[in-house]
């Protein structure tokens, strides 16, 4: 199954700027019936256009863009095995079905800049429907059971500090009750 069309910016926290460049390399020769990526050249320019939910269904964890723009302007890359393709967090990009016998395999790397706290914060409410739909998850969770879990985690991750991050969590401990009192 392809990729849809996305911005990988779509993903991220929009109260953050964030910089990333994504090397794809097929591991066989790839070409538009085996899974290729496919550009939309300029769209860096356009800025992080609206998404929405894989399908319009919020339990997905696939974005698509929910934007209509020119599919004619698109580009197809093929590439051979091992070679690579880059692109950025703006990128708008997708990858065509694999019609092929042959499973399409590549290597993902992408590398990110540390985020910075915007000065133009953007809306993504793609996102804030997901948050809620995974906060709902892992309250159900919780109930399950799941609280337990999160507390051999932490009983374990105490056994593992030395005596003076004992007394650096309990200050923080503190300070966070302190905070929640104001």
């Amino acid at each position: 199954m392809g990729t849809p069309w996305h911005q990988d910016e779509a993903y991220f926290d929009p109260q953050y700027d964030h910089g990333t460049l994504t090397f794809w390399m097929p591991l066989q020769d790839v070409g538009p019936n085996d899974g290729c990526m496919i550009y939309v050249p300029g769209s860096p320019q356009m800025g992080v256009l609206a998404h929405r939910s894989l399908g319009d269904d919020p339990h997905t964890h696939a974005f698509e863009c929910a934007v209509s723009f020119n599919q004619d302007q698109s580009v197809a890359v093929p590439l051979q095995a091992g070679d690579c393709v880059v692109h950025g967090q703006r990128t708008l990009h997708c990858s065509t079905n694999n019609q092929s016998i042959v499973d399409r395999y590549a290597y993902l790397l992408t590398f990110v800049t540390t985020p910075a706290l915007s000065k133009n914060p953007r809306k993504a409410p793609w996102l804030e429907q997901r948050q809620s739909i995974d906060q709902e998850k892992k309250r159900a969770w919780m109930l399950r059971g799941g609280v337990f879990v999160l507390l051999l985690r932490k009983v374990r991750k105490l056994r593992s500090l030395t005596p003076s991050m004992y007394v650096v969590y309990l200050k923080r401990g503190v300070n966070d009750i302190l905070r929640a009192h104001r």
